[in-house]
C-alpha cells in the first residue's frame, strides 16, 4: 500500500502555508517536512503549528526530513527529536556520515552504527522510528553498505529511506536487497548527472520500482515527490499525476 506525498525541499522557497495548499490542490496524502528551513530543529512551538495546520488540511506528517548526520554527537539529536514530536512525525529521516562508503574505515563504519543505535534509543522512548538517507556520498549509498549498516545497528525501530542513485537495473538488484527495512520512497527522475525531467519519462521503470516495493509482506510505504523540474508547482501537479498512475 502506497500512500502519495511530497517532501517540504521541493519547494525551499515557498512557506509552509503554500506548501500545504499545494499538497491539498493536488489531493496527496501527506507532507514530509524537512528540517532546514521548514521546520527547524529547537522551534517546537511552530513544528506543533505545522503539524496542526497540515492536519487540518486533511494530511497527515509522514515524516521529519532532518539533516541530523551520524557523524555528530548523538546529544545533538534530542533537539531534533524534541522537534519531531512536537511535529508529531512518525519517522526521523538521518544521514548516514559525510563520505561514500568505499572511503569510510572500519572505525568509523562502527562509530556510525554506534551513533545510529544511540538515537535510535532516544527516538524508541518517543514511539519514533529513525531512517537514513539512501544517498550518495554518505555510508548507505548502496544496498549492500545499508543493509550492513542497519544491521550492526540492531535497532528495531532502524530502518532506510530508498531512492534511485545508480542505472535502473542496479537498483532492481538493491530495491530487493534492503526490501524488508525501506520506510518510505523519495521519487523524481533524474539522469545520472543530475539533471531533471518530467516524472512522465520515467514512469516505466518507475513502475518497475512500485512492483516490488508492493511485494513487501503488505507493508505501507510513503511514495514522497521530492524534486522537480525547474522547481515548478505546475511540472509538480503533472508528476503527481504519473505518480498515481505508478502508485
Amino acid at each position: 500500500m502506497f500512500l502519495k506525498g511530497l517532501t517540504s525541499v521541493t519547494f525551499r522557497k515557498l512557506s509552509c502555508e503554500e506548501i500545504i495548499a499545494i499538497a491539498g490542490e493536488n489531493s496527496l496524502d501527506g507532507i514530509e517536512w524537512g528540517g532546514d528551513i521548514h521546520v527547524v530543529p529547537g522551534n517546537c512551538k511552530r513544528a506543533a503549528e505545522i503539524g496542526r495546520l497540515t492536519k487540518e488540511a486533511g494530511l497527515k506528517v509522514f515524516s521529519y526530513g532532518s539533516y541530523f548526520n551520524l557523524s555528530e554527537n548523538s546529544e545533538n539529536f534530542k533537539k531534533v527529536c524534541e522537534t519531531a514530536c512536537a511535529l508529531e512525525a512518525p519517522v526521523i529521516r538521518v544521514w548516514a556520515g559525510n563520505k561514500g562508503s568505499a572511503e569510510v574505515t572500519e572505525d568509523e563504519k562502527k562509530a556510525l552504527a554506534e551513533n545510529f543505535a544511540a538515537i535510535c534509543d532516544i527516538a524508541r522512548k518517543n514511539n519514533i522510528n529513525v531512517s537514513t538517507e539512501f544517498h550518495k556520498k554518505t555510508f548507505t549509498d548502496t544496498a549492500e553498505t545499508c543493509l550492513q549498516l542497519l544491521k550492526m545497528t540492531g535497532a528495531e525501530n532502524c530502518g532506510t529511506y530508498w531512492q534511485p542513485v545508480r542505472k535502473a537495473e542496479d537498483e532492481i538488484q538493491s530495491l530487493h536487497l534492503i526490501l524488508p527495512y525501506i520506510t518510505n520512497v523519495h521519487v523524481f527522475h533524474w539522469n545520472l548527472k543530475g539533471k531533471r525531467y518530467s516524472l512522465k519519462k520515467g514512469k516505466s521503470v518507475w513502475t518497475e520500482y512500485a512492483k516490488i516495493l508492493e511485494d513487501a509482506g503488505g507493508k505501507e510505504h510513503c511514495a514522497i515527490m521530492e524534486f522537480v523540474k525547474n522547481d515548478s508547482p505546475k511540472q509538480f501537479a503533472k508528476d503527481v499525476k504519473i505518480l498515481k498512475e505508478i502508485f
